[in-house]
């Protein structure tokens, strides 16, 4: 059930992983197409407003110059097509009919109208536009009424300006009439001044078909002629887009870092699983690692026994183990394996395994066979960088007798009353190399007498050599120190009062080896928690 849990968990985060990645997505695509609306609507809006002012510019020297016919427009159209290099495409002036009357500019792209097209494109609210390709490049084509803003009474565009010839026009009298859009004496000039005499009555017939309507337009219509076509070049204006650009990049950054932190997460995500079960095998490892420990609340023989184990990961190398043996004594045994994490741990179960065999090994013989015997397995089975120091005792039935090998070991620390005051021995005879080094290496056994409520200390490396930060250690001198003021204390508390003074000395410094420490009373006669601090030792060796 917990392995069908963490399936589906699993599942739900990569359904949220693409959820998310979605969203993202949507929210860029959202962010820059709204740009792209918003920057196209100012191009557009700014590229009509160019149009308007190069028709009002138009308008206003059509009004100075008061030109009276196409040959005299054509020329003022071309100064101002001339005058905006790479903006205005052309320009021209169509009659109601879509007849051109005068351009210039590159009137080759220019499109056809019919008069229908023509009417509907200049009306509505305001001038129309359209947007098309020409030469490859995107045109603005704005259709403005002529003469329309800025002329006439109150600006409203009452017809054409003074100085034209009504009579030489096409509709007599009755274009100059108010609200007029009727074009100028030479809009339509070009028909009659030469042609056939049909030509001049399909003229006829064209202007009286408009009638009101050029007059006005009609229900539904835009204004009649004549009109003004002004194609402007969208990548040719002048825009600016900084209000734009703080939602543009605010909208792009989001979305932006959240695809990012979506995709890390997802290409992560297969090792942030392969870490937890890692995390998970290693807190069993743990789990196991200390179910091979020996428990402080079992009687173990005459003596009171007490250990402390601090890995610096999760699992650690060192080892301890305290139990009987055959005959009635009791093995105690403190190793450090090479190394550390997972790999140590398992050397460490293997050292321990064949320790606890041995239980018959009091006698020296035996003892020194079993750690050649130890010694030739680890040089068999792993490599030569793998090796373990260890002490190995023995406390005979009668609890008179310390026997221990000292494999390449720190020595072990007995403290003796002496007179009212602590006497801390090494012990440092017998033994041998490191396990797992030499094949052929041989080992001896110690003795060592054993006087009532004596002490024994035995701890790994990582214990003496805590280092802190001015790079100081703390120490055998350290350990014997903390060992006699509190060695009337009972073995826990000596093993807790030890380690607080090996934080209190690392301060924030974090350990860099596993830390190991084995305390035992060899026959408990001593009151837990007398107090003998400030008690000075003297350090002897014992052989």
């Amino acid at each position: 059930m917990a392995i069908r849990g963490k399936v589906a968990g699993y599942f739900w985060v990569k359904v949220s992983i693409a959820f998310g990645l979605t969203l993202g997505l949507l929210l860029l695509a959202q962010t820059l197409g709204s740009y792209y609306l918003a920057s196209r609507s100012m191009t557009l809006q700014k590229a009509q407003s160019e149009a308007d002012g190069q028709v009002r510019l138009l308008s206003s020297e059509t009004r100075r110059a008061a030109l009276r016919d196409a040959a005299t427009l054509n020329p003022a159209i071309d100064e101002l097509v001339r005058g905006a290099p790479g903006k205005v495409a052309w320009m021209r002036v169509l009659s109601a009919d879509g007849v051109v009357v005068a351009g210039g500019g590159n009137v080759k792209a220019a499109p056809k109208w019919t008069p229908d097209a023509l009417r509907n494109a200049a009306g509505g609210r305001g001038p129309r536009n359209d947007v098309r390709k020409a030469e490859s490049r995107e045109v603005l084509i704005a259709i403005s009424p002529f003469f329309r803003g800025g002329f006439g009474r109150n600006g409203r565009g009452g017809g054409p300006p003074q100085g034209f010839d009504q009579d030489a026009g096409r509709g007599g009298p009755q274009d100059n009439a108010p609200g007029n859009f009727g074009g100028p004496p030479f809009v339509g000039a070009p028909a009659q001044a030469g042609g056939t005499e049909s030509d001049r009555a399909r003229n006829g017939r064209s202007e009286a078909a408009t009638g009101d309507q050029g007059r006005g337009g009609g229900p539904g219509r835009g204004p009649a002629g004549p009109y003004v076509e002004t194609a402007i070049y969208l990548d040719g204006v002048s825009v600016s887009f900084a209000p734009l650009l703080l939602p543009l990049g605010v909208g792009s950054t989001a979305a932006v870092a959240l695809l990012a932190t979506l995709i890390i997460i997802g290409l992560r995500f297969p090792r942030y699983i392969s870490g937890q079960q890692y995390e998970e095998e290693l807190a069993l490892a743990r789990r196991v690692q200390n179910d091979l420990f020996p428990s402080e609340g079992i009687p173990t023989g005459n003596v009171e026994f007490a250990a402390r184990f601090i890995p610096s990961r999760q699992v650690g190398g060192d080892l301890y183990d305290i139990f009987e043996t055959d005959d009635g004594g009791v093995a105690m045994v403190l190793g450090d394996v090479s190394g550390k994490g997972l790999s140590a741990a398992l050397l460490m179960g293997v050292v321990q395994g064949a320790v606890r065999t041995s239980s018959d090994a009091g006698l020296a013989e035996r003892h020194e066979y079993a750690a050649e015997r130890l010694n030739h397995l680890l040089c068999m089975k792993t490599a030569r960088e793998r090796f373990v120091s260890l002490f190995w005792c023995y406390l005979n039935h009668g609890g008179t007798r310390l026997s221990y090998i000292n494999a390449g070991h720190l020595p072990a620390l007995l403290v003796r009353e002496r007179f009212g005051r602590p006497d801390v021995w090494r012990l440092e005879q017998g033994g041998g190399p490191v396990l797992g080094v030499l094949p052929g290496a041989m080992y001896k056994q110690a003795e060592v007498d054993i006087e009532p409520g004596d002490l024994l200390v035995v701890f790994s490396d990582g214990v003496s050599e805590a280092t802190n930060a001015g790079g100081a250690e703390f120490g055998e001198e350290g350990i014997i120190d903390s060992v006699k003021r509190e060695w009337r204390n009972s073995a826990g508390g000596i093993c807790d009062g030890v380690l607080a003074d090996v934080r209190t000395f690392l301060g924030n410094e974090l350990p860099h080896d596993d830390q190991t420490l084995m305390v035992v009373r060899l026959e408990q006669v001593a009151k837990a928690g007398t107090d003998a601090r400030g008690v000075d030792a003297e350090v002897r060796v014992l052989g």
